[in-house]
């Protein structure tokens, strides 16, 4: 099992997640076989999982720069499901409302 973690979520970590990350660096905890990771590219980034152990990997981005990226991380975006990627989509434009039609959205 692999997936994102919301900061607020009950029965966190919080003295990890609430630990300021410098860009590229990851802090990270694992009690039993769950791993907590909290990565920092942009945003603040926390990814739970039961299979991975933490491993900082090496990758080349597209304009040719190195940088170091969690394997969890990686996993998680190689396997991300359509239902993700919709999430991810619509909180980039987000609505007032969501239950009124379309066309009322333009007048508001």
């Amino acid at each position: 099992m692999i997936g994102t973690l919301r900061a607020n979520r009950r029965g966190n970590p919080k003295k990890m997640l609430n630990k300021k990350v410098k860009r590229g660096e990851a802090i990270w905890k694992r009690e039993g076989k769950i791993d907590v990771t909290k990565w920092k590219d942009k945003r603040n980034i926390r990814i739970i999982s039961t299979s991975h152990k933490h491993q900082m990997v090496k990758i080349t981005t597209r304009r040719g720069h190195e940088k170091l990226k969690p394997q969890s991380v990686l996993d998680y975006n190689a396997h991300t499901s359509g239902v993700d990627r919709a999430d991810q989509i619509m909180s980039y434009y987000s609505s007032p409302r969501k239950t009124i039609k379309w066309y009322r959205k333009i007048f508001i």
